[in-house]
């Protein structure tokens, strides 16, 4: 069995050992380095000098700023992260590229994902995709499925672009909403109950599709990604993100809940972006009303008791095949399919080719339902 030696201190003009300890960085034993998720800290004789990352919207480092706001070091990069020749101040710091650090031993200049490194100047991870076998239908080493100016792959591994974050901790962004999905969520944010959503989701003094937050559940995770890309339409073999039992179709969006890191209720909704602006309107209405109406419910049940037990039963006392059912009743039961109807009829006086939408997919319901 063969084993990893290091090299003689006789053999090499300089010795620097790094050591790495959560978000701490060591050089050579001593405490040189801490990260932060806005920047990191340098130490100096134990004082610590404060840096800022100033990002753009794949997380890239483009600039880094000190405590007193001087700017420290300037970086511009191709589509496929390579540092361009007129970045400044290349020594100051080394977490770059989707803020990942460069590592330039040996002149090999790899970004460390942490599952594997990546070489910008190829644009090609240098290992194979340790999940390749969910993306087979591209090799294993392409990065971000070769669209890097609109996806991050943040750690080598799953592709999840998220689409919007509501809190200020990373990860923020990994992705621009697209046009048609910006366009389809401000349109539900005119509506009533999609200001309401929105607004109690987001920090106060701050803004998200049009609407200002008033921080009601800013403590809480709402997610809104996108699993897989859909690319053009390939019948049964067309990528998606759920397969629907009862009639052997895609479904096009999930709304669910789990337990988060620090054991609160987290709210995720996965869309199929293949649909027009339109159709995407009406599945944003579809999951924010008839599946994520108990979202205050289930969070004043956890604030009452911390328990995610109790917050997640009642998340399960309506079943979402319940909820479908409901959808199609001429004289409904449910909170949720009267909060759908009552959006919808907002959403179709701002666009009367709504209509069509909704129609369609009340007649799909009742063949299903």
């Amino acid at each position: 069995m063969g084993s990893i030696v290091p090299p003689l201190s006789t053999n090499v003009a300089l010795t620097l050992k790094t050591d790495y300890c959560g978000n701490m960085i060591y050089e050579n034993g001593q405490l040189s380095k801490i990260l932060t998720d806005v920047g990191y800290i340098t130490l100096a004789n134990s004082t610590p000098t404060y840096h800022y990352y100033l990002q753009d919207h794949l997380g890239n480092n483009r600039v880094v700023i000190d405590e007193h706001g001087q700017v420290e070091q300037v970086n511009h990069y191709y589509a496929f992260g390579g540092l361009m020749g007129e970045s400044t101040g290349g020594g100051a710091q080394s977490y770059k590229y989707n803020g990942k650090e460069l590592d330039r031993m040996h002149g090999l200049d790899w970004y460390d994902y942490g599952a594997r490194h990546y070489d910008a100047a190829l644009g090609r991870w240098i290992c194979v995709d340790p999940l390749a076998e969910k993306y087979s239908m591209m090799s294993g080493y392409v990065y971000t499925f070769a669209n890097p100016i609109n996806l991050i792959d943040p750690d080598g591994r799953k592709v999840v672009p998220t689409l919007y974050v509501n809190h200020e901790e990373p990860p923020v962004s990994y992705y621009h909403s697209p046009q048609k999905f910006s366009k389809a969520m401000r349109a539900f944010a005119k509506t009533t109950y999609g200001r309401k959503v929105l607004a109690d989701f987001t920090e106060k003094g701050k803004t998200i599709f049009g609407v200002k937050g008033n921080g009601k559940y800013a403590d809480y995770d709402l997610v809104l990604r996108e699993e897989l890309f859909t690319g053009k339409n390939q019948g049964n073999n067309r990528m998606a993100v759920f397969f629907d039992i009862y009639d052997n179709s895609w479904i096009a969006a999930q709304t669910s809940i789990k337990k988060d890191e620090n054991g609160k209720p987290k709210f995720t909704i996965i869309f199929d972006l293949f649909y027009s602006s339109d159709e995407l309107t009406e599945m944003i209405t579809h999951e924010f009303s008839v599946h994520l109406h108990k979202y205050s419910e289930v969070l004043d049940t956890f604030k009452k008791n911390g328990s995610y037990k109790a917050a997640h039963n009642l998340w399960n006392s309506t079943s979402a095949e319940k909820e479908h059912h409901d959808l199609i009743q001429k004289y409904p039961n449910l909170q949720g399919t009267k909060l759908y109807r009552a959006t919808k009829s907002e959403l179709i006086k701002q666009n009367s080719n709504l209509k069509k939408i909704f129609n369609h997919v009340f007649k799909e319901n009742k063949k299903k339902y």
